[in-house]
């Protein structure tokens, strides 16, 4: 059985659910590359195809690579789900042509709107691409309960979107032997309570809202506290210039790109909470690894909602959802939480969240119903 997958680019954090469906099925991944910032790679059984950006949005795009699906002639064609990408009605149709199964993954509906197929144009393409494919892959159950009202279950699935949550849990056992302590002395972090922030540093995350919280933090508890901020992007000289005019500058460092999973895992487990004013992504799924709850705004107050990855953050449980879009009240939160502790229950709970429910095994699970269900 031949099995392709088509993707826009092929990011690292993909390798490890990759690698496990090349194992056992031999897949090939036929993908582009852009400049979008996120760390890309190839391995032996990628097929580099030419991508054409239509647009500044990095989603916007058009796959050539054609020739190479007839070559190939798959048995059944994996295709991201992105309505920006026209080029996978092409696809659709060599699918059609060569009798491959066709099936769709990705976020699949518009995840501020919802699922409108009669009153909105691009969910009706999307409804209309879902009708006509053999299968659709969600990332979590919240994706795929308003599309079920208008298409058939059965050939509706589920691979929880997962980073490498095997060799993740290998760092975490590894350094939690050592303890919060000594990995905080290892590290040089004197502060009793450390929050973090990991990502790309974009207006869409909001970064420069982390000094705003954090001067906004009750005063008796503020100098307890260090802030770390991780990532690169293009606010990284106005973030660190903000640092620089603080009177809190000793507090807050910003550290730029890290990609080393064990040093990033050092921080995680070192932080009381990671802090994320703007949209949440799969910094959820790596916060969780290394048991750091999450502190955000709710999903309904965001300009820009978060990513499906939200899913495992349950209010009060694996973190907490500001229900106001409020500064000041995020703050008053954070000092609450540092200052009665209650909060250190929920680092089991992402740990538990994250490795039950949002493994790697459960993503490559949803994959290969979906391969089953299309199968001869």
């Amino acid at each position: 059985m031949k099995i392709i997958i088509i993707q826009r680019i092929f990011p690292i954090y993909r390798k490890a659910i990759f690698d496990k469906l090349n194992k056992e099925y031999g897949v090939r991944i036929l993908h582009g590359t852009n400049s979008s910032g996120i760390k890309q790679i190839e391995t032996n059984y990628s097929v580099p195809i030419r991508l054409v950006q239509l647009a500044k949005k990095e989603t916007v795009a058009f796959l050539f690579g054609f020739v190479k699906i007839i070559k190939i002639r798959p048995d059944i064609i994996f295709h991201e789900f992105n309505i920006g990408v026209p080029s996978i009605l092409i696809v659709r149709f060599l699918a059609l042509l060569t009798g491959a199964k066709f099936v769709l993954w990705g976020h699949n509906i518009n995840l501020k709107r919802g699922f409108k197929p009669f009153s909105n144009i691009s969910d009706f393409y999307r409804y209309l691409l879902m009708k006509t494919s053999n299968g659709v892959l969600f990332y979590t159950p919240d994706q795929l309960k308003p599309v079920k009202i208008y298409i058939n279950s059965r050939k509706l699935f589920i691979a929880y979107n997962a980073l490498d949550t095997n060799s993740q849990l290998a760092i975490y056992n590894q350094i939690s032997l050592a303890g919060r302590d000594e990995i905080k002395r290892q590290m040089n972090i004197s502060t009793k309570f450390n929050l973090i922030f990991i990502s790309r540093l974009l207006p869409a995350k909001k970064p420069e809202q982390i000094i705003e919280i954090f001067e906004l933090l009750a005063g008796e508890i503020k100098t307890d506290v260090g802030i770390h901020i991780i990532g690169n992007g293009p606010m990284y000289d106005m973030m660190q210039a903000t640092i620089d005019k603080s009177a809190y500058s000793n507090n807050i460092k910003l550290y730029g790109e890290i990609t080393d999973e064990l040093t990033l895992g050092k921080f995680l487990y070192i932080s009381d909470f990671m802090i994320n004013p703007g949209y949440l992504g799969l910094s959820v799924n790596l916060s969780f690894a290394y048991g750091c709850p999450i502190i955000t705004f709710d999903n309904d107050k965001m300009d820009q909602p978060h990513s499906p990855e939200v899913y495992y953050l349950r209010d009060g449980y694996s973190g907490i959802k500001i229900k106001n879009l409020n500064l000041l009240e995020m703050a008053n939160t954070i000092s609450a939480n540092l200052e009665d502790g209650t909060y250190r229950e929920m680092r089991k709970n992402c740990l538990s969240v994250i490795y039950n429910e949002g493994s790697i095994e459960q993503m490559f699970d949803g994959f290969e119903k979906a391969i089953l269900h299309n199968k001869g």
